[in-house]
Parts: C-alpha cells; structure tokens; sequence
C-alpha cells in the first residue's frame, strides 16, 4: 500500500496523527518507492544535512498527502456535502471529442481513456505559481523552478453543464461559435481500482504509462485578503473560506465545515514550517530551489487565482 492510500485512510483520525505519522516516518521501507522524497534526498550531497532534513521532508509529504485526501472528490468528509448531485463535465471541441470515441472504439481493452495533457502548456501563465505567491505573502523566500525530469499531467473539468464562458474557452474550433462539447463524466470513474488512464507518446516515452485517476478540487486564492477558497457543496455560491491569516485558529463559523478547514489550516501551517527549516538548515541557493521544486510539486497546480473561480467552479 502506498503512504497517500495510508494517509488517506485515516478519516477522522486527528488526534493520533502525530503518532500516525512518527510511524511513518520511521517506516523506510515505505519510502522506497516515493519519487518525489528520493529526488529530494539525491538534490542533497552533504550528509549532516541529509540527516537534519531527512525526516522534516518526510513529514512535510505526509501533511500534503493529508490534502491531496481532503480535496479528493471521492472523499466521504466532502462527499456528504454533494453526495451523487454535482455533475462532472470537460469542455472540448467538437473534433476532439470525435477523436476520443474513435480511439475508445478501437480500443477493446481501455474504452474508457480520457486525454491528459502537460501542465505546462496550460493557457493560464500563472499555472502552478499562485503557491509562491502564499509564501511571499507569508514573507518566506521560495524560488521553484520547472526541472527537466519533473513532468505533471492534468484535465480540467468543471461542476457547470451549459457554461458560455466555459464553452468560449474551452469548446470552440477555429474561433466558432457551436463546435464545441459538454462531456458529462460518471463520478464513479474517478478514484477507481483500474489503472487504464494512459498516456501514449512515442516522442516522450517508449511504453504506455497507467494513472490513477484522482478528481481534486480546486483551491482559489484571494491574494488581497490573504485567503483560499474552495466549494464542496450542492450550491456554487456557499464557499469554504481558510483565512492564512489566521493559521493558528481553529474555529470556524460553518460547524460543518471547521473540521476540513482545519485541516487545511495545519497543512499550512506545516509547510511555512518546513520551509523556515529548509532556508535556515541548508546552504547554496540552487540547492534550495531543486528542493522546493520537487516537494511542491504534489499541490502547487491545485492553487489557482480567484478570478478562475466563478468561470470554472
């Protein structure tokens, strides 16, 4: 079993986290695996400091697994806030929607591919930066960077069946109006045991590559007043609000919610931590950046700006 699949079953476990945890992370054999922890550890060539940061890494990850679980659209601490009455839907053109029928079609064995592209090449050039804006507003010094090796994958979809702007951005060949699709997607399709998500590209990889495929919702940030903002209701105007600004207090004003915002709060709270670790424990600047790169690299592109919120919530 994997840490994220640990992580995520934990539930409402919080006050054995801590214990949780120190197992964990006393657990190498389940470190093995992880890409992101050993791409971190090879960043590192000093061995004092390999030890001092060792285990603040390892902790760090299982804080961001412990979000990665909260905003996962399967997980039963959201899911009795929507149940079964969002829909799921990906706006595509016309053209690219045949595509993708005719590749299910011939495709015996995975008739139930969806296309996913690289981050990267998203139309939003603050993709994956909103993250660094946090920290700059928290007064930390992060600077990560795009590396070679390190190649996110992602489909947007959307809670909006018939959104103009939606089909405007998203469902339009050559610039026309009606060439566009509202692809509406069955919720038991995500977070499945079957692995046939793949991506096939002889110009980067030799072989197909199975994904699980993880639904999250998005958080939106609020750089003004220092918030991030997130909906997992029936309705798309009853936002959850975590307030950066006030990190250390636990209560919030919906009870229903105060459990996940509190959660999210000490995510937060666990990543300035590390990264005042990180900056007063290792020395030489690149080195800092590889590691930030690579540690971020789980949550930074589930962050965007608030102005995407109403377009896309």
């Amino acid at each position: 079993m994997s840490i994220i699949n640990i992580v995520s079953g934990m539930e409402k476990g919080e006050n054995y986290i801590d214990n949780i945890f120190k197992i964990l992370i006393n657990k190498d054999n389940i470190w093995k695996n992880n890409k992101i922890f050993a791409s971190i550890m090879k960043c590192i060539n000093n061995d004092s400091q390999f030890n001092i940061i060792k285990n603040n890494i390892k902790t760090n990850l299982l804080y961001q697994y412990r979000l990665l679980s909260v905003l996962s659209f399967n997980n039963p601490l959201l899911s009795e806030y929507y149940s079964n009455k969002i829909n799921i839907n990906h706006y595509l053109t016309l053209n690219t929607l045949m595509i993708l029928l005719n590749e299910n079609q011939n495709d015996k064995v995975n008739s139930n591919n969806m296309r996913i592209t690289n981050i990267i090449t998203a139309n939003d050039s603050k993709e994956g930066k909103m993250l660094e804006d946090i920290f700059a507003k928290k007064g930390k010094k992060v600077k990560m960077k795009n590396i070679d090796n390190l190649i996110s994958f992602q489909t947007s979809f959307s809670r909006n069946t018939d959104s103009l702007t939606m089909f405007r951005l998203y469902g339009k060949s050559n610039n026309q109006e009606f060439t566009g699709a509202s692809l509406v997607i069955k919720n038991d399709y995500f977070n499945s045991d079957d692995d046939n998500f793949q991506y096939n590209s002889n110009d980067i990889f030799s072989k197909n590559i199975n994904f699980k495929k993880n639904l999250y919702w998005i958080l939106y940030y609020n750089e003004e007043e220092n918030i991030l903002i997130f909906n997992p209701t029936n309705s798309k105007y009853t936002n959850v609000v975590i307030d950066l600004n006030k990190i250390d207090t636990k209560e919030y004003e919906d009870k229903r919610y105060e459990y996940i915002v509190n959660i999210i709060k000490s995510v937060f709270n666990n990543i300035f931590e590390t990264i005042d670790y990180i900056n007063n424990n290792i020395k030489g600047e690149n080195i800092k950046s590889d590691i930030f790169s690579y540690l971020f690299e789980n949550i930074r592109y589930l962050i965007k700006h608030e102005a995407f919120l109403k377009s896309r919530n």
